[in-house]
């Protein structure tokens, strides 16, 4: 299964970038392009380990979109083997096998493990920490508790609730003392160094666009707690899957003998886990990648109380699970054909593959068509086309972007020669183009509506700009 995870996606490693892989494949870039020294800015500047080690394949090998995506399938991969063995260890192998089977059709993973974005390592070491935690294997889970914390600002929140869990698992054991717990916040000694080195070589401990977050002042909306709940529960059939775990707590609770049965330590840990990063990401900013690293967890809570539900009727429990796995196969072969596109498509499902094959085919008709051209769009349209290593054109273009002064300026600087004719409009209904279409002095003439008979709705548009007629 680990195997065959990694052999399915390696003929997608070359595909176009998509989305957010455009910057993380730029930082990337920039550490590489800085002798693998991590501390330089980029956008989107986190702790180092998911940069540095695509930036470590370009240097021993060479600049390429396969080895990020390498990356992300590898430890799609592992995330596999930990939640096996996690269930394993906790619950029972058939738990573990199960939670793997859905993990491995569940809508946002399956998507997340094509993309190059830390999601898929971030799930691995989780879930690598966690299990070495109970496994009591001290050494390797300090080493993956500090690759965790230098991966991404939030896992800090981890370490320091396991910590808090293991001093509730503890406190009566004769003996406890409190500093043997306190060695499992050692891998936070090693975030704070680099907070300090980012003070020191960039002049700041956190990047200050995204500690501008918290707080009144930021620079990106906070997206209402309903809506962080409804992706949480209602998107990819999760709400069958927290409405089954939720009754079964209230259902052991109601019955005392049910409850030593039913209710074990580590489940509360890993739902209670679950709703301290729901609001975490209220008071912060987020995308539904961001909780990827919860969803095994979860998974296997959901196994483990349909196996002790269904304990006397052990085949109905895996028709249940059966019909699980069923219905996320037909909702990735549903999304991937025929919903529509949102612009955080790519964040959720198989639809990313749509929006890249599209962007890729009016690239295509661009290079065929036009000698140096200049785009006119929105972010990551914009940014995908300026450079071959996304991708998509053959050459660097240059890119404007729609709405701003400096794109006003070019136009008409453009617009007076009478001879240009290279100024090219990418509208998309994928992503919020409406600013495309404010320039007053000039006429849009429809050159070609891009269409892949692959799929059935077209969405994005290409114009030339071109001067009025009196």
């Amino acid at each position: 299964m680990f195997f065959l995870n990694f052999l399915l996606r390696i003929p997608f490693f070359n595909l176009p970038a998509h989305h957010d892989e455009l910057p993380y494949f730029d930082s990337a870039l920039k550490v590489f392009n800085n002798n693998l020294n991590p501390f330089i800015e980029f956008q989107g500047y986190k702790p180092p380990v998911f940069y540095e080690l695509a930036a470590i394949f370009f240097k021993i090998l060479s600049p390429a979109r396969f080895w990020g995506r390498l990356i992300s399938s590898l430890f799609s991969s592992f995330c596999l083997l930990f939640t096996y063995l996690l269930g394993k260890k906790l619950f029972s192998e058939r738990t573990g096998f199960w939670a793997v089977l859905i993990l491995c059709v569940f809508p946002l993973f399956l998507a997340q493990s094509f993309l190059y974005q830390p999601p898929a390592l971030l799930t691995f070491l989780a879930l690598a920490t966690l299990y070495y935690y109970f496994l009591k294997k001290k050494f390797f889970y300090l080493v993956f508790a500090t690759l965790l914390v230098l991966t991404h600002e939030t896992t800090i929140f981890f370490v320091i609730l396991l910590f808090f869990f293991n001093l509730w698992e503890e406190r009566k054991n004769h003996g406890f003392q409190i500093k043997k717990s306190l060695s499992l916040l050692f891998p936070l000694i090693f975030f704070a160094i680099w907070t300090f080195l980012n003070k020191k070589y960039l002049g700041w401990f956190f990047w200050p666009v995204h500690f501008s977050l918290v707080g009144k002042n930021r620079v990106y909306p906070r997206n209402p707690l309903l809506d962080i709940l409804n992706l949480a529960f209602k998107e990819n059939f999760l709400w069958f899957v927290f409405s089954f775990i939720f009754f079964s707590l209230i259902f052991s609770i109601g019955y005392p003998k049910l409850k030593k049965k039913f209710i074990r330590k580590e489940i509360l840990f890993f739902v209670f886990l679950f709703f301290f990063y729901v609001v975490i990401f209220y008071w912060l900013d987020f995308l539904p990648r961001y909780l990827l690293f919860l969803y095994p967890l979860i998974l296997l809570t959901f196994v483990w109380f349909l196996e002790k539900f269904f304990n006397q009727a052990k085949r109905l429990s895996l028709f249940f699970m059966v019909g699980v796995l069923l219905i996320y196969l037909y909702i990735n072969l549903y999304n991937l054909f025929f919903l529509p596109w949102i612009p955080w498509a790519g964040e959720q499902d198989l639809r990313f593959l749509r929006i890249v094959f599209l962007q890729k085919e009016a690239a295509r008709y661009i290079n065929s068509n036009f000698s140096d051209p200049i785009i006119v769009s929105v972010w990551p349209i914009t940014q995908a086309f300026e450079k071959p290593f996304y991708g998509y054109v053959e050459k660097s273009l240059v890119g404007l972007y729609c709405g701003t002064e400096e794109a006003k300026i070019k136009i008409q600087e453009l617009g007076s020669k009478e001879k240009y004719d290279n100024i090219i409009l990418i509208s998309s209904s994928i992503y919020d183009s409406r600013n495309c279409f404010i320039y007053h002095n000039y006429n849009y003439k429809l050159i070609k509506e891009i269409s892949l008979s692959s799929f059935p709705k077209n969405d994005i548009k290409i114009y030339k700009l071109v001067k009025k007629t009196l």
